[in-house]
């Protein structure tokens, strides 16, 4: 664009300019495209300009000043780093226009705007001071703001102020907030605008979210009374939506900053009690009042405790949600309802209050809770209504979860309130019971289970006899499944045939919902009951494979499904022997199964990947031949990538992430792929090499999917089975070393960066629990870089545990916190395992590193040392002490510097109340006395004491301290045996102490006796002897042979010295010691004798002097001859001991022989027969080869068959994919020569006291012309002497049955499966048969549009699935009241906006997929019910709002990767009438005025886009605003009116053809009284005819420019198609109907689709 073109755009008159933004919203693609294109030039050329145009247009009433403001904040916005867009506009403005336009929108925010203009206006403000207020480059802004906000008599301002305000908290925090705090307090007081308290409140809310300390927060807490008084004030009011809003601002603070409200706690929650107590607000209301105070109850992360300090408050609203529990009918859908799910009946407060319950339950504990519902229980199991039995079991149900542990304590008396419901004479109750027990079977067992089996199951047998309830049966069977999960076989074989044979009755009923009951609850009996289901194998696995084989049917999906999995399940239980014979039969079943195609929706998917996995643990290596059917479908789940929509809705069967929703069906089935195949490699080892190559390729990358936690964990548990089959297979030969070392550096590497980048702390945990398997299983060394990089991520890891902990510790600090909040604090630290499993982690290293890991270990051990300091967690001590044991245990000297650090706090540890830390304490000890060396001596005697206390409290009858005491005795024989010196001085010290006779020999043996205590002890447990009586038991066991073997090496030293002594010193003063050796020589065994002669001629040293009084005296030797002489005897008792000890050798040696002998016999007898085993494999060998090659060649052959009959499939699929495109070409081409928009006119069958005078005779008011050009297109009306004739696309005369109209309107019906935008209005006067068109009636003959488009829609989605066609049905249904739209599903509040890309949508609209057209009627029947209607002189039903009806199709093909997406709006609209002949006054006057206007708007609307006008005015109304997506463009519009025959209602009728007349060429004409029939149809024939072909013709030519197109689609107006449109239009300009069926005709149809 050339700067001049550019400036005079932006510089002269705006209507140039205004042209290019209205041209951004027009319909036509080539216009928008254009002024896209003009725009972005401008932008580029004129920056400022363009800025300040904008700016100033947006109070320029001739504008479109919404559009404006969108437009000028997306230039004024910041572009996301990641995005290619351009750079803000802000910076590139001089000083001067950056002034200009600050001041522009100051101005424009006091000019007199819409409330939708001036909160778009708003946006533009908030988004451009968000970046300038922190520089202060916009000071005079919030002098300015505070201005506008205060000016009271101004709301419309105010409200706007206050608005930017809530916008700016995050930098109006950072600043004083006094005045802020004045002005609001003003607002929130004094004004009378619900709007402006609204946005006060709104302001307050977020200022408080933003606050940087408490302090500032607390400033605002005088407020808390008048945010509650806006609530009451709206309330009292009547404006009840504002209470809504202003209660949701609420429960978002409570959710955020409960805190904030705690001083005011009492008032605070009272006031929403009294609230949720009023049953006279709406539901919603009472809703928001309840989800404020159970969102204060569940914020424990930032104040807990804070509601369990106001029980009362609890009691009462745990008594508005047991009665909101009554908001249930006995409707008889439930009864009859084939899904068990079903809440047929159900009101809106009923859902609510479940949930309420159980969150409330498991915020509060049971400590407060069960004591109000003791209270409340059998006040309501009193009542006579069954509704109270109904609501006191449900609530059983749904505190049982967070009332466990103290229902425990009252279980009988549950159990027993529960049973005996099972009488009661209403199913519903009944059904309740049942739920109540399958709730605490799984929340309560399996304490419930082993004390309660008898009665509970007894309860659920009977309770599968009521044939006359299949909800109840069905229930119950889902029960059994309950119990069976947490139950034992021991405990199921007592029942487990009772059972079965029940569970066979409800499989043979026919009956869906029971058989499903029934194959799940079979299917849970086998798991639980295992080898004892033997037995009633035979009963029940023909049942099974019948369903497995015939139930084919699309309804049975689900139940062919819950078959394979109980089938694999009962294999699992009784065996692959067992299951052998069924096994091929199953297999082959599901083989052939998995081979057709499936819907991505389809169950059997999942199901079926389970049922393989199960397989395989139950065939184990037999399975392996069918894994090569198995793992190419099982390898495409695992890949599937995520199905990701920007999307808003948060509709069933999607996840959200922020705007982003993803189909939760393809990422369950991804995770269920992903569990199997690790499954696969941890069940068939070597056997599944072959893939593992392609499975780690797959699952890698799957270790950062963090979309889906599941998928993480599968990958994740994969890792070490992979790696653990390659190396098996590499012992077999069956694959290389350097591919399993390469394997093992990729999982390593990748193992180590998802540990880094993770998040969740559980994930974190199996990543370190993966990380150890796999170290432990490989064989390969780390390198230093791979231990380096485990290093940095175990510390990251450590960091953040200890950070969470600490965390934990604060919040226990906080004032609530109270018993219950402690008894939850503990729970949360013992499941911090991740310091466990560094720990171990850290252990493996140091074992493969030995003490070359010290280095690493230092940068780690700067926080481990603090975890042994005071004030830390148990899982953080006994962490640090393991891994300072494992240094200490494998990296020798080189760890004794840590000793000083680490040896006080694991002495501590010793006697610590916690067995974890005694345990791993006392281990430590043992290690250090072992490797510590002389950094041990100076605390043995401390250490010994420790462990002697120790091992004195330690009660052995408790297993926990089984452990310790076994670590303690170890410890302790460490002690004695690497620091024996230190012992003998503690035990002599001792001996001193206790006995002055005591001797040095005594005291040698002191430990000795010690650890013959400990291990007595081990043998008997009792209570470890006093001290006195270990020294009594050292004299009486001195000499015994357990004392003397432990101190044999003291004896040689003891001989050597007395020896010595003897020969040096005088014989008679050392003779008695010599004497009492040889005593002590004599009394020992013949090994100690000849270890004692050895040692008597080594030198000696001086020695110790053993007690007299101990032995018993002997004669003294006479002289130094008789000494010399006991020598010689001695040194002879060697030689005969050596001598003998040689012939013992000898004789062993020989013994030895002998039995060599015989082996090597026994071994050539064996060989022979392995020779002729060997001969037969071979020729077995041979013949199988034989049999593989023919096998393979005709396998070769199979394979090029299969391969063309492939080709030829695919082929004949791309033409079935260019047929159907074509027909869908030439079905939209005829629809647009028939029009884009047509008029149908129904007449009304005349009611029985319709006329005055009881006559019933149409044709007194009503004719048909029978004439060729008006047959069937014409109406003639008679009117006080006039004749009015009307003619539109087609007329259905008073008697056209509903087959009829539906038969013509069923190709807008396809064009809407084809995918184009559809809309089919019901228009006319009320009581005209609007709804009866629409809706019809339940009997088939009487279906009306919309239930006969479901069944459409729903016959020819499945007729195509079999063509490769795919599609998928929303619906959602709501009205248009008082231009407001609401939800008829949730009876919600909804929004119409514009998204980003400029699409409508509906904010907080539900949509359903649905599958048949039975879930959608059902809908349907509850939503209809739901609609406004009011009874006025006109109709004593007359709906008083529009109904649209909305289908979104989506269409898809795998074949030509081809998506589209249809929309189909079946609208009946309010009847049109005027307020003084249906007598309405008040509310009804004012929805009268609504439904006029709208009706109104909607005919401009329509009439604009026939007559191709620039500007359409879609929002003038909320309902063509709604529609804007699907009026105009390629859409396809059908006003149908209807018309009342009664002569009463001529005048509306009129009317009614005017409308119609508006929105197509119809035609409509007044004929005076005198003038004939004749001259009527001459009058108003061929030219009138001629005239609305020629705007027909001239609105296909208008709306179809390019030529021929598709959804989505345009293509060039040239060759063939051109020519045929050319011919088209002639035959459009004649004045002859065109004929679609004539040949020539159908010629250019096909030319023109080519």
């Amino acid at each position: 664009m050339a700067s001049g073109e550019a400036a005079a755009l932006l510089g002269g008159d705006p209507a140039a300019f205004y042209s290019i933004l209205y041209s951004l919203e027009s319909s036509s693609n080539t216009e928008r495209t254009a002024a896209a294109a003009a725009f972005r030039r401008l932008r580029v050329s004129q920056p400022e300009a363009l800025a300040l145009r904008l700016s100033s247009s947006v109070a320029d009433p001739a504008a479109p000043a919404d559009l404006c403001a969108v437009l000028l904040r997306s230039l004024l916005a910041p572009a996301p780093s990641s995005s290619n867009s351009a750079a803000p506009l802000w910076p590139q403005l001089s000083p001067a226009g950056q002034a200009a336009l600050k001041s522009d929108l100051l101005t424009a925010l006091e000019s007199d705007q819409p409330k939708f203009i001036a909160r778009k206006i708003c946006n533009v403000v908030s988004e451009l001071a968000a970046s300038l207020l922190p520089e202060n480059a916009w000071e005079e802004l919030l002098p300015f703001l505070i201005s506008v906000a205060s000016r009271s008599q101004q709301p419309n301002f105010q409200e706007s102020a206050l608005l930017i305000f809530a916008r700016l908290a995050d930098y109006i925090a950072g600043s004083p907030l006094d005045r802020f705090h004045k002005l609001l307090t003003s607002v929130l007081k004094h004004s009378t605008c619900p709007d402006v308290r609204i946005a006060a409140l709104s302001v307050v809310v977020n200022l408080v979210q933003c606050a940087p300390t408490n302090m500032e927060r607390d400033k605002m807490q005088d407020l808390v009374p008048v945010m509650m008084g806006s609530i009451t004030g709206c309330l009292d009011a009547g404006q009840e939506t504002y209470a809504q809003e202003a209660l949701e601002l609420l429960v978002e603070l409570a959710g955020a900053e409960p805190k904030f409200l705690r001083r005011q706690i009492a008032d605070v929650v009272e006031g929403m009690l009294r609230v949720a107590e009023a049953t006279e607000w709406e539901d919603r209301t009472r809703h928001l009042a309840v989800e404020f105070v159970i969102t204060l109850a569940e914020a424990r992360e930032r104040a807990r405790g804070m509601m369990r300090q106001l029980p009362q408050f609890v009691g009462r609203l745990f008594a508005v949600l047991m009665q909101m529990l009554l908001d249930v009918e006995d409707d008889p859908a439930w009864h009859s309802a084939e899904n068990e799910d079903a809440d047929a009946g159900e009101g809106n407060s009923y859902g609510v209050a479940q949930e309420g319950l159980d969150r409330l339950a498991i915020a509060i504990g049971g400590n407060v809770i069960m004591p109000i519902a003791s209270e409340l229980l059998p006040q309501y199991l009193s009542a006579p209504e069954w509704q109270k039995h109904h609501a006191a079991l449900i609530t059983l149900a749904r505190i049982a979860e967070g009332c466990a542990k103290v229902m425990l304590k009252s279980l009988e008396r549950v159990i027993l309130m529960i049973c005996s419901e099972f009488q009661h004479p209403h199913s519903r109750v009944r059904w309740a019971a049942v739920n109540a027990l399958c709730q605490l079977c799984a929340d309560l067992g399996p304490v419930l289970q082993i004390h309660y089996h008898e009665v509970v199951l007894a309860e659920l047998v009977n309770a599968m006899d009521d044939f006359q309830n299949p909800r109840v049966q069905a229930h119950a069977a889902s029960a059994v499944l309950n119990f069976s999960e947490n139950s034992t076989p021991e405990v199921m074989k007592h029942y487990i045939g009772a059972l079965i044979s029940k569970l066979l009755a409800l499989l043979k009923t026919g009956k869906q919902v029971l058989q499903e009951g029934a194959v799940k609850a079979l299917g849970a009996l086998a798991d639980s009951s295992q080898g004892h289901f033997k037995e009633y194998y035979d009963a029940v696995m023909p049942h099974l494979k019948a369903i497995l084989m015939n139930a084919t049917d699309k309804s049975n999906r689900l139940l062919r499904a819950k078959s394979m999995e109980c089938i694999s399940l009962v294999g699992m239980a009784v065996g692959k022997d067992k299951f052998r014979d069924d096994a091929e039969q199953v297999v082959e079943i599901l083989v052939a199964l998995q081979g057709t195609p499936m819907g991505n929706d389809d169950p059997i998917t999942s199901y079926m990947l389970e049922a393989w996995a199960r397989l395989c643990k139950c065939l184990g290596q037999d399975f392996l031949p069918y894994m090569h059917f198995i793992m190419p479908p099982l390898l495409t789940s695992a890949r599937l990538k995520p199905d990701v929509t920007v999307s808003d809705d948060d509709s069933i069967g999607t996840a959200t992430l922020g705007d982003i929703g993803i189909r939760t069906s393809v990422l369950e089935e991804k995770a269920t792929a992903c569990n199997m195949l690790c499954c696969y490699a941890d069940e068939l080892k070597e056997g599944f090499v072959p893939w593992i190559d392609e499975v780690i390729d797959v699952l890698v990358p799957l270790l950062k999917f963090y979309i889906h936690e599941e998928v993480r964990r599968a990958a994740i548990a994969a890792m070490p089975g992979l790696l653990r089959s390659a190396e098996l297979a590499v012992a077999k030969g069956q694959y290389h070393e350097c591919d399993v070392k390469m394997l093992f550096d990729n999982i390593i590497s990748a193992l180590v960066e998802a540990l880094g980048k993770e998040s969740e702390t559980e994930i974190c945990s199996s990543i370190l629990d993966s990380l150890n398997e796999c170290l432990e299983i490989s064989s390969h060394p780390l390198d230093e870089h791979q231990a380096r990089a485990i290093s940095e991520r175990i510390e990251a890891v450590i960091i953040a545990s200890r950070t969470r902990i600490k965390n934990n510790l604060d919040r226990s600090e906080a004032e609530d916190f109270d018993v219950d909040e402690k008894e939850l604090f503990n729970e949360e630290n013992e499941q911090e395992e991740v310091l466990d499993r560094v720990a171990k982690c850290l252990r493996i290293l140091i074992r493969k590193s030995k003490a070359s890991f010290l280095q690493l270990f230092d940068k780690l051990s700067v926080h481990i040392t603090p975890m042994l300091g005071k004030g830390t967690t148990i899982e953080e001590r006994r962490a640090a002490i393991c891994i300072f044991n494992d240094v200490a245990d494998h990296c020798g000297e080189r760890a004794l510097k840590y000793y000083e650090t680490f040896l006080p706090s694991i002495l501590e540890g010793i006697n610590d109340d916690n067995p974890n830390i005694r345990e791993a304490a006392v281990h430590g000890v043992g290690v250090c006395a072992k490797f510590g060396r002389l950094a041990f001596h100076p605390i043995v005697h401390e250490a010994l004491i420790k462990l002697r206390t120790l091992l004195k409290r330690l009660e052995l009858q408790y297993p926990h301290n089984r452990m310790a005491y076994d670590n303690a005795a170890s410890a302790l024989e460490k002690i004695v045996q690497f620091h024996w010196d230190s012992c003998y001085k503690i035990a002599e010290k001792k001996g001193k102490q206790h006995r002055a006779e005591w001797s040095d020999y005594d005291s040698r043996v002191f430990c000795t006796i010690c650890l013959e205590e400990i291990q007595a002890k081990r043998m008997v447990p009792g209570k470890l002897p006093e001290e006195e009586d270990i020294l009594d038991g050292i004299r009486q066991k001195l000499f015994s042979r357990t004392a003397r073997l432990y101190v044999k090496n003291q004896l040689k030293i003891k001989f050597k010295n007395l020896i010595q002594s003897y020969r040096r010193l005088d014989h008679k003063k050392e003779h008695k010691n010599l004497e009492l050796y040889i005593q002590i020589f004599d009394e020992c065994p013949d090994e100690e004798k000849v270890i004692s002669a050895e040692c008597s001629d080594v030198g000696s040293t001086d020695g110790d002097t053993i007690s007299r009084h101990q032995f018993k005296q002997n004669p003294p030797l006479a002289n130094q001859e008789d000494a010399i002489r006991a020598n010689e005897v001695l040194l002879l008792r060697k030689e005969i001991e050596c001598l003998k000890l040689e012939l013992m050798q000898v004789r062993d040696a020989n013994d030895r022989s002998d039995i060599e002998l015989q082996e090597q016999k026994n071994l050539r007898e064996q060989l022979l027969l392995y020779d002729e085993k060997n001969n037969e494999l071979q020729e077995q060998n041979k013949n199988l080869k034989q049999q593989l090659e023919e096998a393979l060649t005709g396998q070769k052959v199979a394979m090029s068959l299969y391969e063309e009959q492939k080709e030829k499939v695919c082929h004949l699929d791309a033409e079935l994919v260019k047929a159907e495109k074509l027909r869908s070409q030439m079905h939209n081409l005829i629809m647009e020569l028939k029009g884009q928009i047509r008029v149908f006119c129904r007449v009304r069958p005349l009611f029985a006291a319709g006329n005055s005078n009881g006559s019933s005779d149409l044709g007194a008011s009503i004719s048909y012309p029978e004439s060729i050009e008006y047959a069937g297109r014409a109406i003639v009306v008679r009117q006080s002497g006039q004749r009015i004739f009307f003619t539109c696309d087609k007329v259905f005369d008073d008697q056209a049955p509903q087959r009829e109209i539906f038969g013509e309107i069923s190709e807008l019906v396809q064009s809407a499966l084809d995918g184009y935008k559809v809309c089919i209005f019901a228009y006319g006067q009320t009581g005209s048969g609007k709804t009866y068109t629409m809706m019809g009636e339940v009997e088939d003959d009487a279906k009306g549009i919309i239930p006969r488009s479901l069944e459409k829609i729903f016959e020819t989605t499945e007729s195509r699935r079999s063509k490769g066609w795919e599609y998928s049905v929303k619906i959602s249904m709501l009205e248009v009241y008082n231009e407001a739209i609401r939800d008829l599903t949730t009876e919600k509040l909804c929004k119409v906006r514009h998204d980003e890309l400029g699409n409508v949508v509906v904010s907080g609209l539900e949509g359903y997929v649905v599958n048949q057209a039975s879930e959608a009627l059902s809908l349907l029947e509850q939503a209809s019910k739901r609609r406004s209607v009011a009874k006025t002189l006109m109709n004593e039903r007359s709906s008083r709002s529009h109904f649209v009806f909305q289908l979104m199709i989506s269409r898809s093909n795998k074949t030509a990767s081809e998506k589209v997406e249809g929309a189909l709006n079946l609208i009946d609209l309010a009847g049109s009438e005027r307020a003084a002949k249906s007598g309405v006054t008040g509310d009804q006057l004012k929805e009268t005025n609504a439904i006029n206007t709208s009706l109104l708007y909607l005919g401009n609307v329509i009439a604009a886009i026939e007559n191709g006008a620039a500007h359409v005015p879609f929002r003038d109304s909320t309902l063509t605003f709604l529609l804007e997506d699907c009026l105009g463009r390629d859409s396809k519009t059908l006003m149908f009116i209807n018309i009342s025959p009664e002569t009463a209602s001529l005048e509306e009728t009129s009317r009614t053809f005017d409308f119609a007349s508006r929105v197509n060429a119809c035609n409509k004409k007044v004929i005076s009284g005198t003038e004939s029939d004749e001259a009527e149809s001459e009058d108003c024939s061929f030219a009138s005819i001629k005239r609305m072909q020629q705007m027909k013709s001239k609105n296909l030519l208008k709306l179809r420019p390019e030529g021929l197109k598709s959804p989505g689609q345009r293509r060039d107006g040239h060759g063939t198609c051109a020519s045929s449109m050319r011919t088209l239009k002639r035959c459009r300009t004649t004045s002859k109907k065109l004929d679609v069926h004539h040949p020539r005709t159908q010629d250019i149809l096909f030319s023109a689709g080519r």
